[in-house]
């Protein structure tokens, strides 16, 4: 039994919990552009070891994305150090012009603000009319003169949501 088959006999899941090497079991070789199972009921999407530089990764969660109409909260946490090769996966695909009617929070935990996840956010931001916070959490490698162009450009980006509150801060250090 694959991931699509476990959820689409699971519809009342309300959190779903995936490391991102598992998103490859959502990847259609069959060119399907929605997701083979709706959640009605999934509220919060949550993904570890995001990998914003791997197309079958931003696919499958924009797949996700788009075809579970109630989800609130999208959490991305242990983002993974990317090269920077892949800049306009987002914006090409054919989810680009979906709307995230539902979603009233975004968090990007370890965020390095390379254009990768510069684009995804963007495209958030301008997709979600209900979206009320998005927090970036920046990566301690970051240094602080680009911590500072990345909230200047974050606060440029076009916005779906009046409400929206931008919160880029840098990650907590663990105790």
């Amino acid at each position: 039994m694959n991931l699509t088959n476990f959820l689409s006999c699971s519809p009342k899941v309300r959190e779903l919990f995936l490391y991102g090497c598992y998103l490859k079991s959502f990847a259609s070789d069959t060119g399907e552009e929605r997701f083979p199972t709706c959640l009605r009921s999934l509220r919060v999407l949550c993904s570890y070891n995001f990998d914003f530089d791997h197309n079958d990764q931003i696919f499958c969660i924009l797949r996700i994305l788009t075809n579970n109409p109630n989800l609130k909260d999208l959490l991305f946490k242990s983002v993974l150090k990317m090269k920077g090769g892949v800049e306009d996966n987002v914006n090409r695909s054919p989810y680009s012009t979906q709307r995230l009617t539902k979603l009233q929070k975004l968090k990007i935990e370890a965020f390095h603000g390379l254009r990768a996840e510069l684009l995804f956010v963007r495209f958030v931001l301008a997709s979600a009319p209900l979206l009320l916070k998005t927090i970036l959490c920046v990566d301690e490698s970051v240094h602080e003169s680009e911590y500072l162009k990345i909230s200047e450009e974050l606060m440029g980006f076009p916005r779906a949501s009046p409400k929206l509150e931008i919160i880029c801060e840098p990650t907590k250090k663990a105790k």
